[in-house]
């Protein structure tokens, strides 16, 4: 549409301005430009990461290791109030673990006292190696993997802790059940006094004799990982699999919990053990 415009005697048509009447054309749309990481700022991410990591994982680790430790004692004192009550019943004595060959071995009777007065089996074994928590060690020589064998069940359980119940070899044998050395046994809350060379004796105090320790043990008596660096970690015996010790740091023993005879539970540290069997594989606390 055109607009006419005089001019004295002359008249303009001249091309209309209004927006309306301009032909439309196509725009083109604006290309968007995309947010990325550099190759620089990438790697100051990664290495931010390794160094939380670094700082993080080993703390967790620790707290990990602390935590079960703490489950562990909690255990012990467990199988600590079941052993008191069933002395209550049995003229203070504990039960009997004639025909044990190793300390952890559990007569049939004496795995059902642990049950029958307010333990379990899962509190039998410690936390920090519960692959030993297997039906085939359960069973052993018992036949009988239920909670509870019944009352002719002969043999015994294989557990995940260490008894040094007794009862005492007479003089002059020096070996009780499970081989423990006559000077660690405790068979009942009045123990006997433990002979020493020489004729003479001991009888230490509640709070010092230990009744029940975590299963920390190892094919020789060095305190070493040994040439192969299994001497904790893989101990053979009748099982399908190897036996362990519990808490371990790296290849060698960190401690382990000490029930004593007062009812109370320490934490020792491994240097602080000693050998308290006769013969093969050595048993520590």
């Amino acid at each position: 549409m055109a607009m006419r415009v005089s001019t004295g005697h002359f008249h303009v048509e001249m091309p209309s301005s209004d927006r309306n009447d301009q032909i439309p054309c196509c725009r083109r749309p604006k290309p968007r430009h995309t947010v990325a990481f550099t190759l620089i700022e990438l790697l100051v991410v990664i290495a931010i990461i390794a160094i939380l990591s670094s700082l993080l994982l080993p703390a967790l680790a620790k707290a990990k290791t602390q935590a079960i430790k703490i489950k562990c004692a909690s255990g012990a004192r467990q199988l600590g109030i079941a052993i008191r009550m069933y002395s209550d019943d049995n003229r203070d004595r504990f039960p009997d673990c004639s025909g044990a060959f190793w300390p952890w071995d559990l007569p049939a009777r004496a795995a059902n006292a642990f049950v029958n007065y307010g333990g379990r089996r899962s509190i039998l074994y410690c936390p920090a190696f519960m692959k030993q928590n297997d039906n085939e060690l359960w069973r052993w020589t018992t036949g009988q993997s239920n909670e509870v064998a019944t009352d002719t069940a002969q043999g015994y359980r294989v557990v995940g802790y260490a008894f040094a119940f007794g009862p005492p070899p007479p003089p002059p044998q020096v070996q009780g059940p499970g081989r423990v050395h006559v000077t660690n046994i405790t068979e009942s809350f009045n123990p006997r006094a433990w002979p020493m060379p020489g004729g003479t004796s001991i009888n230490p105090g509640a709070s010092e004799r230990v009744i029940a320790a975590d299963g920390t043990l190892s094919n020789t008596e060095m305190r070493n990982p040994g040439p192969s660096g299994r001497n904790f970690t893989h101990v053979f015996g009748g099982w399908s699999k190897p036996h362990s010790t519990a808490h371990l740091n790296g290849k060698l023993p960190a401690g382990g919990n000490l029930l004593f005879l007062d009812g109370h539970v320490e934490w020792r540290k491994f240097d602080k053990m000693a050998v308290r069997t006769i013969g093969t594989p050595p048993f520590w606390w």
